[in-house]
């Protein structure tokens, strides 16, 4: 039981992880498009 218990916490740690990372990109993601249309409304 203890067992099980412990792979839920590891499994639940590696979520958190994943989702932090999944956040970020986006994150990444959306900065780098609000640049390239902020420099596309530049160059107009």
């Amino acid at each position: 039981m203890s067992n099980f218990i412990n792979v839920f916490f590891i499994v639940r740690i590696m979520l958190d992880r994943f989702y932090a990372i999944i956040c970020d990109i986006n994150n990444m993601i959306f900065r780098n498009a609000k640049d390239k249309y902020k420099f596309k409304r530049k160059l107009k």
